[in-house]
């Protein structure tokens, strides 16, 4: 019976594939959003009991078996995606099955129907949480980057207003130790403006100027994140074809972030800085490299932003979310916009990729936040608060500011060095410091 359900489940499935890959009137990169509802009755699922049919598959080890079938198969037919793993198709009628009524269903057309794909995803964090409210007397969120806290309207909602308490700690740093520099427009005035219609070579002249003036005038790792890896492109190409990259390769090595998982930028750039104290790195914001690494010390001196990373509102994930942000909004003052919902992702992940330059009590850094929107209050409002409190308007030239930040920062007698790595391998993770004095700076 159980193996029955499982064949006609697949069936199911592959029959809302095949016919979302065969309309013509949908291009490859074509998409439709459905609710689960909507597909369990598409599917014919809606008798299904999918936990009986969770503990079948437990038991019987029939997922087990099937995926040493499929190892034994040629690698071109599984590549192909001839086989569909039954893990994925159970996660995906749990998901089905849910209550959660923020839950949606999005099939988008591929170049072929083995790469037509179908993914779930949920508009509102609400109903999951919810779920965990009631099991707990009380819930604790944590974490080192939560800013701005509207991203948990959704979470705060469960609760009375009463019920609910906020708490953002100081930094451990000092104001000597870190500063940010909200750079909004050039040393003639001309506005500093990277959304999608200001995007012109000039402006990528201009930037490319600002890059070559912080990386000559800080000594140790500078490190600039951009919107999208088109844009690194952009500006690494005008910056060659104008000569300013040649001014910052003659005082150091530049390494830039790709695609391929399989090139290691971050060990490349960390051994350049071990061995000659002096790297430049051009990554993007939300990519491998701005959340989880650890830019301490040496390898970010200088952390500068360009622009601001908004999601792209052309993907149907990110439109959907608006959508029903809107709806959620309307009507009901104080509720943020699905608008302000893109704002909160975008300033999250600029906090996140500020947080890679202070890894301890004793680093320091200097930042450099370049787009005249910095200058708005609800983006300001959004940074960090410990960042918030140290930033200051900024423009062209920069050199005086750099040296008058590192001149206070060699006043300081000690400097924390690192010199082992922690032991992970052991129950306790330990690693050493020592304390030495500073050399000053050159």
């Amino acid at each position: 019976m159980y193996v029955k359900q499982i064949m006609e489940t697949t069936a199911g499935l592959m029959r809302i594939l095949k016919g979302h890959f065969q309309k013509e009137d949908v291009a490859p990169g074509g998409h439709v959003t459905k609710s689960n509802i909507d597909l369990i009755y598409e599917m014919s699922l809606e008798k299904l009991d999918c936990f009986k049919l969770r503990d079948f598959l437990a038991k019987s080890k029939l997922s087990q078996k099937l995926n040493g079938f499929l190892a034994r198969q040629p690698l071109a037919e599984r590549e192909e995606g001839r086989f569909l793993r039954l893990e994925s198709l159970m996660r995906l009628l749990t998901l089905l099955l849910t209550k959660d009524q923020s839950l949606r269903v999005l099939l988008v057309k591929g170049d072929s129907l083995p790469k037509t794909t179908l993914k779930t995803f949920c508009t509102s964090n609400r109903g999951v949480f919810d779920e965990i409210r009631k099991k707990a007397l009380a819930v604790i969120l944590a974490g080192g980057t939560m800013q701005p806290l509207q991203n948990f309207d959704d979470v705060v909602a469960c609760y009375r207003p009463e019920e609910v308490t906020f708490y953002s700690g100081e930094h451990v740093i000092s104001d000597e130790q870190f500063t940010c520099g909200l750079v909004t427009q050039t040393a003639a005035g001309e506005l500093l403006l990277y959304d999608m219609n200001h995007k012109t070579e000039h402006l990528a002249d201009v930037t490319g100027e600002i890059i070559v003036e912080i990386s000559n005038s800080i000594q140790g790792g500078c490190v600039y994140f951009f919107q999208s890896f088109a844009y690194l492109s952009t500006i690494q190409e005008r910056m060659v074809q104008n000569g300013s990259m040649k001014l910052i390769e003659a005082h150091r090595k530049v390494f830039f972030e790709t695609k391929d998982s399989k090139v290691n930028t971050f060990d490349l750039y960390s051994a350049e800085i071990a061995r000659t104290g002096n790297a430049a790195l051009f990554a993007v914001m939300g990519g491998r490299l701005s959340e989880g690494i650890n830019f301490g010390d040496n390898l970010a001196r200088a952390v500068v932003v360009v622009g601001l990373p908004y999601p792209n509102v052309g993907d149907p994930e990110v439109a959907e979310r608006m959508r029903a942000q809107d709806a959620a909004a309307r009507g009901k003052q104080g509720r943020r916009s699905g608008q302000d919902m893109l704002t909160d992702i975008c300033m999250k992940t600029v906090n996140q990729t500020i947080g890679r330059a202070i890894r301890h009590a004793r680093d320091y850094a200097a930042v450099f936040l370049l787009d005249s929107r910095f200058a708005r209050a609800n983006i300001c409002g959004r940074l960090s608060a410990w960042v918030r409190r140290r930033s200051i308007p900024l423009t062209p030239p920069f050199q005086p500011f750099i040296e008058d930040f590192f001149r206070n920062i060699n006043k300081k007698d000690l400097s924390l060095i690192h010199i082992s790595e922690p032991t992970r391998q052991a129950e306790i993770s330990y690693a050493v410091f020592c304390l030495k004095k500073k050399k000053l700076l050159r």
